[in-house]
């Protein structure tokens, strides 16, 4: 049997979006379904418009937490100096993953290191920076 995560993901997201108790149980686990609703609720545009300061974005391509499209979005709302990465490979814990990207994985993920590209693009980012400051 086959399970699509980010199918599976949402199904779960979808009904804690519609609870109207602080804590709710959904697939055997609780959750703070208070705070998912109002996370769910935010809307970052209009603090986005508001940011003064260099913004450096970075997101994996296999993310199934956080869409990697969202940094088109945020190119286009932020007035100021911004730089977005998208890394090949990468998940949400700025990891290389070399299979098909799965919640399932997280725990084997968090024990390795980020994916050095990350170090680098976080460092070069800093010593450009640092002539401006």
């Amino acid at each position: 049997m086959r399970i699509d995560p980010v199918k599976s993901q949402q199904k779960s997201l979808d009904r804690l979006k519609v609870t109207t108790e602080d804590v709710a149980r959904i697939s055997l686990k609780k959750y703070n379904a208070k705070w998912f609703r109002e996370f769910f609720a935010y809307d970052p545009a209009p603090d986005f418009a508001r940011i003064r300061v260099p913004v450096l974005a970075i997101t994996g391509e296999k993310d199934i937490q956080v869409n990697p499209a969202d940094l088109e979005r945020m190119l286009e709302l932020i007035p100021g100096d911004i730089e977005t990465h998208r890394l090949p490979g990468v998940t949400h814990l700025m990891r290389s993953e070399g299979t098909k990207p799965s919640l399932r994985g997280h725990k084997e993920q968090v024990r390795r290191l980020v994916d050095p590209r990350l170090i680098e693009l976080v460092a070069n980012w800093l010593e450009k920076g640092k002539s401006s400051w």
